[in-house]
């Protein structure tokens, strides 16, 4: 053979083998990077797993939190019912005791202003039992219905009450003495002046 010729199959040859031990090298490289990618993809595969475990426990643990805080909330709103429940029965039975007590307070503001007195059960009272009303009459009832009223008698009316007692004729205790008609009431004796005598 020529020398050109087998310079070429030599550098034929050579590149061959090159190319074969190149290709050995880059299927060794290919190989190793398969193992490393079943490695990589294996290990992937484990930490997904449980890292979906471990996120699946804690929705777990979220959605038990969840429905146990929801049962907590009902049960507490629940409580909160029967609180205002009891409460409203409360306020409905004060509100009925305050009517009660607002009509009990009329009847006695209506008492007290003529029901229980009665100016002519108290003349038939003093003209009862051995007892007799006589004389100016008419003035002493003027002065009860002023007294019932809660009124003063008029200036210009000038009365003198005299008791004479039957049984005990010489008796003389002297003119009445103001009582304390009340605890917070002062006794002051107002000042009225002595009737003459004519």
């Amino acid at each position: 053979m020529s020398t050109p010729l087998k310079r070429m199959l030599d550098r034929h040859r050579v590149s061959q083998v090159t190319c074969t031990l190149g290709t050995s090298k880059a299927t060794l490289e290919l190989v190793n990077s398969s193992d490393d990618a079943r490695s990589a993809r294996r290990d992937f595969v484990l930490l997904k797993k449980a890292l979906d475990q471990q996120v699946a426990e804690i929705l777990d643990q979220a959605q038990s939190r969840l429905s146990e805080n929801d049962r907590d909330f009902q049960r507490a709103i629940e409580e909160h019912g029967r609180q205002e429940q009891v409460l409203r029965d409360e306020n409905a039975d004060l509100q009925r005791q305050l009517e009660d007590y607002r009509l009990a307070n009329r009847q006695l503001e209506n008492r007290l202003r003529g029901g229980t007195f009665k100016v002519g059960r108290v003349m038939n009272f003093l003209n009862r039992h051995n007892a007799r009303v006589s004389g100016n009459w008419p003035r002493l009832k003027a002065l009860l219905e002023k007294f019932k009223d809660g009124s003063h008698p008029p200036d210009p009316w000038k009365t003198q009450i005299q008791i004479n007692a039957a049984d005990e004729f010489d008796a003389n205790p002297g003119a009445y003495k103001y009582e304390v008609e009340s605890d917070d009431e002062e006794s002051k004796v107002p000042d009225v002046p002595k009737p003459q005598v004519a």
